[in-house]
């Protein structure tokens, strides 16, 4: 009997050791899990010495964000904007807004200052190269960058751009998107930098830089809606120039 009693009495010693070796030393455990749940939220919180992320960085989904992105480009305190402010606002690693900034200040009455078709077609030709290229970031030459416009004048072409974008932006969708993508993109990306090529030339022309304005703002709105039907369309507006150009040639 005491040998039985004391075996008993080992393998109660022994269980009660092995049940303590299972738990947890301290509580202080117990809330990791917790902690790294909430990690990501605290992360997402930007502090006071992080950067926020600018609003150049988002990419503009249909034409009435990227006027918005745009309204806050000119500095109150300032009588002019500049180009590189302009592209900032946009998104200055992003092809596709920049593309639609170019049609639209060249299919706007801003199109009509001396020199802005030129301008323009140098930006477009040199993003659009670079874009060929694959380069990630697109380099601008600073006389570009730093080439002025009236705060009130590109106010007064955004109030006019206002109209059309909100009727525009209820037929963009995706669809189509081959068109816009991988081989396509990069034809679209062919067909534009000729058309900047040509826009010095064409401001000799009455109204031709409103044409090749209309067809980037077209290629534009297609890249950054994904809408292979708007890239169909600005196909047709470029087909449709260059054979009244060949007409006008021979006439």
């Amino acid at each position: 009997m005491a040998k039985s009693q004391v075996g008993q009495r080992k393998a109660k010693s022994h269980a009660k050791s092995r049940g303590s070796k299972g738990k947890p030393k301290s509580q202080g455990n117990q809330g990791r899990p917790t902690s790294q749940g909430s990690e990501p939220q605290r992360k997402s919180q930007a502090g006071p010495g992080q950067r926020k992320p600018s609003g150049g960085e988002e990419k503009p989904s249909n034409l009435e964000h990227l006027l918005d992105k745009l309204e806050g480009a000119p500095d109150e305190q300032h009588d002019a904007v500049t180009l590189g402010e302009i592209v900032e606002a946009a998104g200055a690693r992003s092809f596709g807004p920049l593309l639609l900034v170019a049609g639209l200040v060249a299919a706007s009455p801003l199109s009509a200052i001396p020199g802005m078709p030129t301008t323009l077609g140098v930006l477009v030709a040199l993003i659009t190269v670079q874009f060929l290229f694959r380069r990630r970031h697109f380099w601008l030459p600073q006389w570009l960058l730093k080439r002025r416009l009236k705060r009130e004048t590109f106010c007064k072409a955004l109030a006019w751009m206002r109209k059309p974008a909100h009727f525009i932006d209820r037929f963009l969708h995706p669809r189509l998107e081959s068109v816009t993508r991988h081989t396509g993109l990069y034809a679209i990306a062919l067909i534009c930098a000729l058309i900047g090529i040509a826009m010095p030339s064409l401001e000799l022309v009455p109204f031709s830089s409103h044409v090749a304005g209309l067809a980037l703002t077209a290629f534009g709105l297609a890249l950054i809606a994904n809408d292979g039907v708007v890239g169909l369309v600005a196909l047709g507006i470029t087909g449709a120039a260059v054979a009244v150009a060949a007409v006008m040639s021979l006439s």
